[in-house]
């Protein structure tokens, strides 16, 4: 009582995944170049928040400065990031 597969939907599905993990990939690289002309206070905070998951309190913990600075660095290091890459 096996699902019959249709080679064809395997094949379309197939082209459809590494589509799309080649232009998750270039999105990747995209990001990672925008990255390295953000200043370091931006890397750092978005490295923090946005790779490491910390909230912000553990940030600003790390950081040694106040919840509200992270969240403005933050704020800032986001519209930096989203200029470079040409997002509104």
């Amino acid at each position: 009582m096996g699902v019959a597969l249709d080679p064809e939907e395997i094949d379309r599905n197939t082209a459809i995944d590494g589509a799309a993990a080649a232009e998750a990939v270039l999105t990747l690289r995209s990001v990672e170049e925008a990255m390295k002309t953000l200043s370091e206070d931006h890397r750092t905070i978005l490295h923090l928040v946005c790779v490491e998951e910390l909230s912000y309190a553990e940030a600003a913990e790390v950081l040694d400065v106040p919840k509200g600075t992270v969240m403005s660095r933050l704020a800032r290091a986001r519209l930096a990031l989203a200029e470079r890459l040409g997002i509104e």
